[in-house]
């Protein structure tokens, strides 16, 4: 998928994009990002939400838009085949918003890459459906206390380490986000298993203590 925004005045903006992480009975139900989109098509990508943007400008649209496309290798090219547009904020929305605020860097917009002030190239893989039993009745206090006991929260010297959103659903439900950033599309995808496993892990201790 490719984001963007169309501002006042009609220029449009490329925001992100990502590799959609799907799931659920019919593997359809969106779970979570991984960005940036692949180096085989992610300039191609790019093109395509530059134009649907543009096109979107002229008949007045405004703000938030998000194009979602099917990749698939033909005679050893990438075909990229859009198959919805999305006037609105996303499941892709926040991790971006995060990045940004957590980083003060931008999309340089000639390689899709996010860069950090210092010129690193920084990654995330996110979810805003990390759910298991054990993590019911945590507390948010108690989550923060667990990731920085782990050593897992965010850490801008070593532009790594996880944020979390929708901590409102923690303790009843037993469900969070999180977006878990790298300096390498393998480091933030470490970070997530990492972060994910020793939540799930701790929780189950404290419940065994309770």
């Amino acid at each position: 998928s490719v984001q963007g925004t169309i501002h006042p005045g009609g220029r449009v903006e490329l925001l992100s994009t990502h590799e959609q992480i799907l799931g659920g009975a019919g593997g359809q139900t969106y779970l979570g990002c991984r960005f940036p989109a692949d180096d085989a098509y992610r300039l191609e990508l790019m093109r395509h939400g530059q134009a649907v943007g543009e096109a979107l400008a002229r008949e007045g649209a405004l703000e938030r838009y998000a194009v979602d496309l099917i990749a698939r290798q033909m005679n050893g090219t990438w075909d990229l085949q859009a198959i919805e547009v999305n006037l609105r904020q996303g499941g892709t929305t926040h991790p971006t918003m995060a990045l940004r605020a957590i980083t003060t860097g931008q999309l340089d917009p000639d390689s899709g890459l996010f860069m950090a002030p210092t010129g690193q190239a920084v990654y995330y893989t996110a979810t805003d459906n990390l759910t298991h039993p054990q993590l019911r009745g945590l507390l948010p206090a108690d989550l923060i206390d667990i990731v920085a006991e782990a050593d897992l929260h965010y850490d801008p010297a070593r532009l790594r380490g996880s944020v979390f959103h929708l901590l409102g659903c923690l303790s009843e439900f037993g469900k969070l986000g999180m977006t878990c950033v790298g300096r390498s599309a393998d480091e933030a995808e470490a970070v997530y298993r990492a972060t994910a496993e020793g939540l799930i892990r701790r929780a189950g201790e404290l419940q065994a203590q309770a």
